[in-house]
């Protein structure tokens, strides 16, 4: 369980930079969706 949501943290990290990075050109970047 412990291991799981490491990798459940660590996934919504790089997804939340991904898409900052890859989406501030498109959507707002001050809107935390």
């Amino acid at each position: 369980v412990y291991f799981s949501a490491q990798i459940l943290l660590i996934g919504a990290e790089f997804t939340w930079a991904y898409a900052r990075v890859l989406g501030s050109r498109r959507a707002d970047p001050h809107s935390r969706a």
